[in-house]
């Protein structure tokens, strides 16, 4: 009687592990997807639709820095600190300060290429990145920008490790 319970148990164990296998191996993202879909997040959350209180944009702000790294190398022409090593409160500062400059903005990503690492967590893109943004006063602004940027696999999601401007060479 013990050994029919022990088989049927271990029967299961190996159908329930079958299953487990099956499903990752057919309906699990792969990282390459994941990176597009923490980028459409950062899009998201960096957002800004209209008009928002001091408490709001800190929120927006530290949000839109929990896509980074603790350590985060920018390389980003034209912003404030915005070269070298920043940590998650300089980016959070330097994200407020862009959302108080402007009523509307929003950042999307275009022609992404992942390249994923497969023996380290660790991943590159390379994109068209576009900011748009309605200034409090001014302009509209619209620019366009090919960049880079590292990625790092932490508990469970891709976050930003470096992000640069990309030199584009035209003829």
């Amino acid at each position: 009687m013990n050994r029919k319970l022990l088989i049927v148990i271990l029967g299961v164990v190996a159908v329930c592990a079958a299953g487990v296998l099956l499903w990752r191996f057919l309906f699990a993202e792969s990282p390459e997807h994941q990176i597009r879909r923490t980028f459409q997040e950062l899009s998201a959350t960096a957002r800004k639709t209209g008009k928002e209180g001091l408490i709001v944009a800190m929120e927006k702000a530290r949000d839109t820095a929990r896509f980074f790294d603790d350590v985060c190398t920018l390389k980003l022409d034209r912003i404030p600190n915005g070269v070298g090593a920043m940590s998650r409160q300089n980016i959070t500062a330097n994200t407020l300060t862009l959302r108080n400059y402007f009523r509307t903005m929003k950042v999307t990503f275009y022609d992404m290429e992942i390249l994923v690492d497969r023996e380290k967590p660790e991943a590159q893109a390379t994109f068209t990145a576009v900011f748009e943004g309605d200034p409090s006063s001014g302009r509209p602004v619209r620019e366009t920008k090919e960049m880079d940027a590292g990625l790092v696999r932490k508990q469970d999601r891709w976050l930003l490790t470096s992000l640069a401007f990309r030199d584009v060479i035209r003829k």
